[in-house]
C-alpha cells in the first residue's frame, strides 16, 4: 500500500506499508507480517508485526480471532523543528533521535459473503517512547501511545448475478481525539471491477476504483476529496 495524503502541504504525511498471511496447512489457523512506515514532517514511525490468528467454522458463518505483536520505532529530526526556546528538554533539536518498544494488537471478526461485523483494538500494551535515560532527571520524553479501538459493519447485497453492492461503516475511537467514522459504498461488476464512494465525517469524501486480473490479482486506487478547512491548502489525497 503507499499513500500520499494533503497533495502539495510541504512535508505532509506519506504511508508505505506490505503485508501477507495465510493459512497455515489450509486448516483454522493462520499466520502473517506486516511492516510499514508512516513520515510526518520531523517524525518517522515504522512498525513491524507477526500475527497470529484462530478461524472458527460454523454453518454459515465464520469467527476470526487475531492477536499481534508489534515492534515500534519512533523517530524524530530536531533539525527540522522550529522553536521559539533553542533548548528543549523533550526533544534534541540538533540531532536525530530515535527509540524502539513493545507493542501489541487484538482482533476478532465475524462473517460470511454477505455481511461483517469486527472490533479490533491498537497499542494494547500503551508502550511510551523516551529517548533519554531512566536515571536523566533533565530531560525527559513521553510520547504515549493509546488504545486506538476500531469497529466494522458491512453488508453485500445483490440483486443481480452480476452485480454486487457492498456497504460497510468503520467507527475509529482514541481518548480525546474526535471520533472517526466512515461510510464506504463500492460497486462490483462480475467481480472484476469495482467503483466506489466513501465519505469520513468532517474530513473528506473518497472516490474507488479497482480490477480484477489473472483471477489472483487486484489492484485498486482512491483519491480524496478534503471537505475539512484543510481544503485550501492542499489537492487531495492519493492512495493505491
Amino acid at each position: 500500500i503507499y499513500r500520499k495524503q494533503w497533495m502539495g502541504f510541504v512535508d505532509s504525511p506519506v504511508t508505505q506499508g506490505i503485508s501477507l498471511n495465510s493459512r497455515i496447512f489450509r486448516g483454522p489457523m493462520g499466520l502473517g507480517t506486516t511492516y510499514f512506515n508512516d513520515n510526518t514532517g520531523p517524525t518517522r514511525r515504522s512498525d513491524f508485526s507477526i500475527a497470529y490468528s484462530y478461524h472458527a467454522k460454523f454453518d454459515d458463518v465464520e469467527l476470526s480471532l487475531g492477536i499481534a505483536y508489534d515492534r515500534l520505532t519512533y523517530r524524530v529530526d530536531g533539525t527540522k523543528l522550529n522553536m521559539q526556546i533553542p533548548f528543549d528538554n523533550v526533544i534534541d533539536l540538533a540531532a536525530v533521535q530515535k527509540k524502539t518498544v513493545n507493542n501489541g494488537s487484538a482482533g476478532l471478526l465475524f462473517y460470511n459473503d454477505r455481511f461483517h461485523l469486527g472490533m479490533s483494538m491498537l497499542n494494547l500494551l500503551e508502550p511510551s517512547v523516551n529517548y533519554y535515560e531512566k536515571g536523566d532527571t533533565v530531560h525527559n520524553t513521553k510520547i504515549h501511545m493509546i488504545p486506538h479501538i476500531y469497529g466494522s459493519l458491512g453488508y453485500n447485497w445483490s440483486g443481480q448475478p452480476e452485480w454486487i453492492w457492498e456497504n460497510s461503516l468503520q467507527v475509529v475511537y482514541a481518548q480525546a481525539n474526535p471520533m472517526v467514522i466512515d461510510y464506504n459504498l463500492r460497486l462490483h461488476y462480475k467481480q472484476k471491477i469495482l467503483g466506489g464512494i466513501s465519505v469520513r465525517l468532517r474530513d473528506a469524501v473518497a472516490l474507488h476504483a479497482g480490477v480484477t486480473f489473472l483471477e489472483d490479482f487486484h489492484v485498486s486506487y482512491s483519491y480524496d476529496l478534503i471537505t475539512s478547512s484543510l481544503s485550501t491548502s492542499q489537492s487531495g489525497s492519493h492512495e493505491i
